[in-house]
């Protein structure tokens, strides 16, 4: 059941995100998009929504935010093996 409601969410992510224009919110629609495609177990598209989110937030200067997406990188990341693309993920 979980499962179901993670890939309901992706979809409306998707289609919310094509539409948000301010920036904000854009960050937060990838950030959820992220979630939910981690909770899907689609790790490496999870860490492309994280990076974009990261990238607005850092941008916006909401630094606690920012944080949060590169806790949520970190995690995909640990399960994908992939510990040397931590700084990959983080320079921008």
């Amino acid at each position: 059941m979980a499962q179901c409601q993670w890939a309901s969410a992706h979809l409306v992510l998707v289609r919310a995100r094509k539409a948000a224009a301010d920036p904000f919110l854009k960050a937060e629609i990838f950030q959820k998009d992220a979630e939910a495609l981690r909770y899907l177990g689609r790790f490496l598209e999870s860490l492309s929504c994280y990076r974009k989110s990261h990238f607005l937030y850092k941008k916006l200067l909401i630094p606690s935010e920012s944080l949060s997406c590169l806790l949520g990188m970190s995690a995909c990341l640990r399960v994908l093996g992939r510990y040397g693309d931590c700084l990959l993920y983080t320079s921008e």
